[in-house]
């Protein structure tokens, strides 16, 4: 396994002089707008959309998974129709990243997203969409169920670029269902791979551009060309609840929508996720280059 390298002082350095720059107005945080209803029923978590009367892009952010569940009971043929594939294929042509709910609490999520895949997104011939999925809780799904997932995840990197975002007992979740162990169970004591190696043979077994692993102190990117390490502000609890998830996924999406380095995007997700716990309001620019800049003094940078 490649050394994991940790470079975290480095990148909110480069990033807090970044987001100085940013072309975007002083706040930071995507705004929310109105969104068909039968978008929220493919059980989508936001997406950045390229408006064309103003060539600006905006997000659309969910609030809650109970809401999504409401509306994802639907199967994908209830969207067969002619007419309703053109609207989604007309709306998601001016899509640049597409975030997914967590994959385990959206009733027929699967059959849905590879529906959306197969009927709206291949035939539009788009190769630069930016995919985020979440998985959630895999053991609410049957091996057979989780494993269908994740070739459609690989599916969708065929048509973009894929990022995979988890936190650490989901991974190991996953890692323990993937190799025939009961996840709800311990593991038999014997010589297993670290955590560190179980989550890089996640990595291997699909095809996807990038593994984000969040842990209570730290979160892992894993890529084809190496390894990273973020070091976590010690107040930044990031077993992401739901709320903390949608804000990271907020400064997440908002860093490959500037084509950021996907380090610099896992950075600002978690600077606009700590920030807004510590403030309760979504952050402004000069508010989000402050957080970087304690977040740099606390550990030794500034």
């Amino acid at each position: 396994m490649q050394p994991i390298i940790n470079h975290t002082a480095a990148i909110l350095s480069e990033l807090s002089g970044t987001i100085q720059h940013l072309p975007v107005s002083d706040h930071i945080y995507p705004r929310d707008t109105t969104t068909p209803a039968y978008i929220a029923s493919l059980g989508i978590r936001s997406l950045a959309k390229n408006d064309p009367l103003d060539g600006s892009a905006y997000v659309f952010q969910y609030a809650t998974v109970s809401d999504r569940q409401n509306t994802s009971n639907l199967k994908w043929h209830s969207f067969k129709k002619d007419a309703i594939i053109d609207d989604l294929q007309n709306f998601f042509i001016n899509c640049q990243i597409i975030s997914f709910a967590d994959w385990s609490a959206i009733n027929g999520a699967s059959d849905l997203w590879d529906g959306l895949l197969r009927d709206v997104i291949r035939p539009l011939r788009k190769k630069d969409f930016e995919y985020i999925f979440y998985l959630g809780d895999p053991a609410k799904k049957s091996v057979s169920e989780v494993d269908e997932f994740l070739d459609i995840i690989s599916d969708f990197s065929l048509h973009g670029r894929v990022t995979f975002a988890l936190d650490e007992d989901e991974a190991s979740r996953l890692w323990m269902m993937l190799n025939g162990y009961d996840p709800d169970k311990p593991l038999p004591g014997l010589l297993l791979p670290s955590p560190e190696e179980r989550q890089l043979s996640i990595f291997n077994s699909m095809n996807i551009n990038y593994l984000l692993i969040y842990s209570p102190d730290h979160i892992l990117f894993y890529s084809a060309q190496g390894h990273c390490e973020l070091v976590d502000k010690s107040q930044n609890n990031t077993s992401i609840e739901e709320y903390a998830r949608n804000n990271f996924n907020a400064g997440f999406s908002l860093g490959l929508q500037h084509q950021l380095d996907i380090s610099q995007c896992a950075a600002l997700g978690l600077a606009v996720s700590g920030s807004y716990r510590e403030n309760g309001i979504p952050p402004d620019r000069n508010t989000l280059i402050l957080y970087i800049k304690k977040w740099m003094s606390e550990l030794g940078a500034l």
